[in-house]
């Protein structure tokens, strides 16, 4: 069962320590530094332990809604939530949407056990989501104005042409690019065309926005696909959906037939 969301805290009730901020913020380094705190009543499914002595209850999934559609969704690992006996306290990034124009949105939770899943709460409250295209604006007047780390473009990257001479993974991204990521945009973010291969394969089996998986390969913290899922998905076994896709990516690379 969702548990139910009593709505945002008041301004005095949402301050968070310098410790906890910093956590949040380490756990999602790809998205907007802005938070905000959801808490609510903490079920007995929550504190509920399986035969194995593990908690049921292995993360919370916050959802963003526009009305009824749910326009993006996040994961916050249970040892990143504040359990007490009656309440759970989650500290929540502010995340930024990749194709639609800034919206307010509501905001709706619910717990995620190895079950299916569950309802979502009522609502919680709103916040307004900015868009991607202006959150990488933001980004890129940061690095031009300071001292920013050296673009992936001038390491060793793929080419456009290395993806045109593999039609079945062109193919297969058209369907992933939008206004904010585009072909030409790629060899920023992947050195090889195998782990593009394997980023398209993992961002329509476990519904990752490619853009995503693209932003977070750019940031040295980051280093490799693995490493982009376990941030943007933390309660995903990264290295396993890597091994896992492996073989739909080497379908992807055949090249054009020769003649």
């Amino acid at each position: 069962m969702a548990p139910g969301c009593t709505g945002f805290d008041s301004p005095a009730s949402a301050s968070q320590s310098a410790r906890q901020e910093a956590q949040a913020r380490a756990s999602q380094p790809n998205t907007p530094r802005e938070t905000f705190t959801l808490e609510f009543e903490a079920s007995g499914e929550i504190q509920a332990r399986a035969a194995d002595g593990s908690f049921v209850v292995r993360a919370f999934q916050v959802g963003f809604f526009d009305g009824q559609a749910l326009v993006r969704a996040l994961e916050v690992p249970r040892e990143k939530a504040e359990i007490s006996a009656t309440r759970v306290k989650l500290v929540v990034p502010v995340v930024a949407l990749s194709r639609e124009p800034s919206m307010n949105v509501e905001v709706r939770v619910r717990s995620l056990t190895s079950g299916p899943l569950g309802a979502w709460s009522a609502s919680a409250g709103s916040v307004t989501l900015k868009s991607e295209g202006a959150t990488r604006s933001s980004r890129r007047e940061r690095a031009r104005s300071g001292g920013a780390r050296e673009p992936r473009a001038s390491r060793r990257s793929i080419t456009v042409a290395q993806i045109d001479q593999r039609p079945a993974l062109k193919t297969a991204l058209e369907p992933l690019l939008d206004g904010d990521l585009e072909i030409e945009d790629l060899p920023r973010s992947f050195s090889r065309v195998q782990d593009l291969a394997l980023a398209v394969v993992i961002a329509r089996s476990h519904d990752v926005p490619l853009s995503e998986i693209c932003e977070a390969l750019q940031d040295d913290r980051t280093r490799s696909l693995t490493g982009a899922l376990k941030t943007l998905r933390p309660t995903l076994d990264a290295a396993s959906a890597v091994q896992a896709a492996r073989p739909g990516a080497r379908k992807l690379l055949s090249r054009k037939s020769r003649k």
